[in-house]
């Protein structure tokens, strides 16, 4: 074990790691990448999970709009390219569903089976955040064991 000294002259356990406890942060996309130190990797998922959104939201309003295009009009051909419009943009909205959980089961398993940057945790301080509730109120409660 390594020790540390710290402004009082005595030495406290310190212990180096790279492994990171497992947390919720794994759930929202990016943000157990840059908790681990990796910012380029979080934020690549970030994006990338808002552009995939983005993708499913644009191309649904298009596909409603086209239907309801195709149902306001008697002409064959205008209903017929409407229709196929319409069918494209279903496609296309399926193709970003099937990118965005692809992307956040990628995100999930990355935040939680990648290394991260070396840590030095120094004696023995836990910082805690637990939600509470009383016949009153409710809250979060933070913890700082030192």
């Amino acid at each position: 074990m390594q020790t540390a000294k710290n402004i009082h002259a005595d030495f406290e356990p310190v212990r180096v790691s790279d492994k990171y406890p497992f947390s919720a942060r794994v759930f929202v996309p990016g943000m157990a990448q840059i908790h681990k130190g990796n910012k380029g990797k979080g934020i690549g998922f970030m994006v990338g999970e808002s552009l995939f959104i983005g993708g499913i939201v644009a191309s649904e309003c298009l596909r409603a709009s086209y239907t309801s295009q195709m149902n306001a009009t008697y002409n064959t051909a205008l209903r017929n390219h409407h229709s196929q419009n319409a069918r494209i943009c279903a496609t296309a909205r399926n193709i970003a569903i099937g990118g965005a959980a692809a992307l956040y089961v990628w995100n999930i398993i990355d935040g939680i089976v990648a290394k991260g940057k070396t840590q030095v945790f120094i004696g023995d301080t836990r910082l805690g955040i637990a939600p509470f509730a009383t016949g009153q109120t409710g809250g979060l409660a933070l913890n700082l064991k030192f």
